[in-house]
């Protein structure tokens, strides 16, 4: 911001709703959840494994499994999960494994299997299933390995594959699988390592990876196409043979599970490209060399098996989020451009679109920044509190605003921040995609 502007005490203020809008005239939101929930939606289906692999079929609505093992057997077979139940759609294609990956291409509308280990040897077959068939497509790429990790980026048409282990060494070279063939396109990043996990995240273009074997580790990196960049060195504690998925409806990565060198995990966290946050809730019990998959259509985390204690496990899990999810709809303002103590017209709407009452204190506070990050240099307008909202239900809101003489004419973002009172950053916080005009 400009010299002698500053961000006033948010305890002091007596603003009234400020809804600024961006010049364009589509609706900006903000989403803030408070209480996640975690439901066990199945305990039939695949027998329970652990090591196996999972992706999310976009285009036919089911999640698909493949392979695993349960300490004695070896698993080929593929099912798939609609929602409501299992059914096994193959016992044909890649030999049976565990330790492999998977990825869904949803431009070529395949999903990826490469990898694993079959007893006997480790794998570099590279493996596509068309919702009907499995088909060898390459024997040539990656080195043979087990434990690694892939995701796929859907804004460059890739599946990335980072790591491993092949039996004597971890792997630390970054491969993109474009449907034809394998591409090395880093051998710097990361630690080498394997059991990490990897998610794409579609909105900022960005593949996501945490954590891993090459001793304990708790990095979190960011994969953009061109670079691998260390991000974080705080959030979840060290671990490996986790699960993670990104949340497109929320955006936001979970994260589950996991082996921190004395115990299995079953804490559960969200990244939001900032920050890692512990989310407080119940849901499956403690356990590593699970997979998870994030079902789109229904917004909803899937999770299946593992290896538990004690003993394998066959059950399933759904993370669908908030149970509190508040929603503010940004719908007019005018003027575009309005002058120092200047009068704005604002309308908007507050909407709980998830499970739960609003019952805890919530409050909309709005700023001008001079970039799209809030920090402490923003100036505060103002904020007003939510009334409790009952699931499904909204509030639409009409206020009248006068711009502060402390702000300098210039050309600001506006910044919305979400805040209740036992609530962590998340989602909480957005920013306009382009500049109002003060004078």
């Amino acid at each position: 911001m400009s010299s002698g502007q500053r961000k006033p005490d948010s305890k002091s203020f007596s603003a009234p709703l400020v809804l600024f809008c961006t010049l364009c005239v589509a609706a900006l939101s903000v989403t803030l959840a408070q209480a996640q929930q975690w439901k066990q939606v199945s305990s039939t289906g695949p027998s329970a494994r652990y090591a196996h692999a999972m992706a999310y079929d976009s285009a036919r609505g089911v999640t698909v499994l493949f392979g695993g093992c349960d300490g004695s057997d070896y698993f080929g077979d593929t099912w798939e999960w609609d929602g409501n139940s299992w059914t096994q759609v193959s016992s044909t294609g890649p030999l049976a494994r565990f330790g492999h990956a998977m990825a869904y291409d949803s431009a070529r509308v395949v999903t990826v299997l490469f990898g694993g280990w079959d007893g006997s040897s480790y794998k570099s077959d590279t493996w596509e299933w068309d919702g009907s068939d499995w088909t060898l497509v390459s024997t040539t790429g990656p080195s043979a390995c087990r434990y690694l990790a892939m995701a796929y980026d859907s804004a460059r048409g890739v599946t990335v594959l980072f790591g491993g282990r092949d039996g004597s060494s971890n792997q630390g070279d970054t491969w993109e699988w474009d449907g034809s063939s394998w591409t090395q396109v880093s051998s710097t990043g990361p630690s080498a390592r394997y059991a990490h996990a990897m998610a794409y995240d579609s909105a900022r273009g960005v593949t996501v990876l945490f954590g891993g074997w090459g001793s304990f580790l708790y990095d979190t990196w960011e994969w953009d196409g061109s670079s691998w960049t260390q991000v974080s060195t705080s959030g979840p504690s060290a671990r490996f043979h986790h699960a993670m998925a990104y949340d497109s409806a929320r955006g936001v990565t979970v994260l589950f599970g996991g082996w921190d060198g004395d115990n299995r995990t079953s804490d559960t966290w969200e990244w939001d490209g900032s920050d890692w946050t512990s989310i407080s809730t119940t849901g499956p019990s403690a356990r590593i060399y699970l997979p998870m998959a994030y079902d789109s259509a229904r917004g909803v985390t899937v999770l299946f098996g593992g290896s538990g204690d004690p003993g394998y496990l066959g059950d399933t899990w759904e993370y669908s989020g908030p149970a509190f999810d508040l929603k503010a709809i940004f719908r007019r303002a005018s003027p575009r451009a309005v002058m120092i103590s200047g009068r704005l017209k604002l309308i908007a709407r507050a909407k709980n679109i998830g499970e739960e009452s609003s019952l805890l204190a919530t409050t909309i506070y709005f700023y001008l920044s001079t970039d799209r990050t809030l920090d402490d240099t923003d100036i505060l307008l103002g904020g007003k509190a939510i009334p409790a909202l009952a699931p499904g239900k909204n509030k639409k809101v009409k206020m009248k605003f006068t711009v502060p003489a402390i702000v300098n004419p210039g050309f600001y973002y506006v910044i919305v921040e979400v805040v209740a009172s036992d609530a962590k950053p998340r989602n909480n916080v957005v920013a306009s995609k382009y500049k109002i005009q003060v004078y």
